[in-house]
């Protein structure tokens, strides 16, 4: 059972889990005819077809869409790199009638040197693949000991292992917090309109919202490979920091179509601090007397 869960924690940690669905405009048939323009410049985008001037907003951003995913993600990874960091992970099935299939979230405290985390995990309901009803995931990764407390249906167990962020542990999670291959994967995918976006914090930040499906298997590793009617939001500084995102799908599970939602969201850089949770004292005495 214990592999299970860490092995449901790892899937949900490295993952990294995008907004309303959007499309582009497209212009009827009767329109006036646009007024003719150079040709664009061969490059990852063409240029828009009006005088509006193409200025960059962020790190491989300009006001016309993503024209660099590469360097947006490298700017995403350098501004949480060396600083502490604060993740919340969200993943949620709707059936067709609306009402939640399962879900699950991941709340992490990661410490800027990355050899201290804590990691709170919970599950509401059978997630498929995992076959586990309600519980909560609980580790503390503390230099090269990963310290672990589960409850389930009442019962409360304790766990140690050293740290190994090859492994499915929850200290994967330290090696991947930035989530920049899950990124790089979406902003290559996708095709995005770009606006000015108010969010929650003070930075300025711009909202890009896809505006194609993206190619068959594209998206591997971050959606199923039968998903269909994909979208995918995010929200970006000036300076790079992708502060959140969401992808949506609609898939087969188990023989129901039900619509996926993944969101994932970084906020406390460098201002997030790892508290050591009061049950660790007994997560050491217990497992120390298994280990007799």
């Amino acid at each position: 059972m214990h592999r299970a869960v860490v092995a449901v924690v790892a899937c949900l940690l490295v993952l990294a889990g995008c907004g309303t669905d959007g499309v582009g405009e497209r212009g009827g048939l009767g329109t006036p005819a646009a007024p003719v323009t150079p040709a664009p410049v061969p490059g990852d985008r063409p240029a828009p077809a009006d005088t509006e001037a193409t200025e960059e907003v962020a790190p491989g951003v300009t006001n016309a869409g993503v024209v660099d995913s590469g360097r947006l993600v490298a700017a995403h990874v350098e501004h949480v790199r060396g600083r502490s960091v604060a993740t919340t992970r969200r993943t949620v099935v709707y059936g067709v009638d609306g009402r939640v299939r399962s879900s699950a979230q991941t709340r992490a405290f990661v410490g800027a040197d990355r050899r201290r985390a804590f990691v709170d995990h919970r599950v509401a309901g059978p997630p498929a693949g995992f076959g586990m009803d309600d519980e909560r995931v609980q580790q503390y990764v503390a230099g090269e000991t990963v310290f672990a407390r589960t409850v389930s249906n009442g019962t409360e167990r304790f766990a140690s292992s050293a740290r190994d962020p090859y492994a499915t542990t929850g200290s994967a999670l330290v090696s991947n917090i930035s989530t920049g291959p899950s990124l790089a994967t979406a902003f290559a995918a996708f095709v995005f309109d770009v606006a000015p976006h108010a969010g929650a914090w003070a930075e300025s930040r711009y909202r890009l919202r896809s505006t194609t499906d993206p190619e068959r298997g594209a998206l591997a590793g971050l959606a199923d490979e039968r998903a269909q009617d994909v979208s995918f939001m995010a929200t970006v500084t000036d300076e790079g920091l992708v502060t959140w995102w969401r992808m949506a799908y609609t898939t087969d599970r188990d023989g129901e179509t039900v619509r996926v939602v993944r969101t994932v969201s970084f906020d406390g850089v460098g201002t997030t601090t790892v508290e050591r949770p009061g049950w660790v004292d007994d997560a050491r005495r217990k497992t120390a007397r298994a280990a007799l």
